[in-house]
């Protein structure tokens, strides 16, 4: 399934989170710490997408489809095409697995506003 990823994706950018304080000294949390690139398979929402974990509504905006081995974690916010989406879920989530074996990350998206 990876190489079929890599052979239809296109290149994603991971930003992981770093903490700070503004000038009041109230913390501030940003997204700058560069985690590296992946590719993966980006796509629109499908009419059964809107059931997410359980039943809950999820309001996302793109599907991901991501190798195995992408270092993603919760938390982080990828940016696709110069628009910046956090994600749904965490790892184990996001893993489809088969026979114990994790083949890719399937993920929900949200595009950040």
């Amino acid at each position: 399934m990876n190489s079929a990823i890599n052979r239809l994706g296109e290149t994603i950018q991971i930003w992981g989170t770093s903490s700070s304080t503004d000038t009041l000294g109230n913390p501030t949390k940003t997204w700058d710490q560069d985690k590296g690139t992946f590719t993966g398979v980006v796509g629109r929402p499908k009419a059964n997408d809107v059931l997410f974990a359980g039943g809950k509504l999820a309001d996302t905006d793109k599907t991901l489809i991501a190798p195995s081995d992408a270092s993603i974690a919760t938390g982080d916010r990828l940016e696709i095409g110069g628009i910046m989406y956090d994600l749904y879920g965490s790892l184990p989530d996001w893993r489809m697995k088969q026979g114990g074996t994790t083949r890719y990350l399937s993920l929900y998206l949200r595009r950040v506003l």
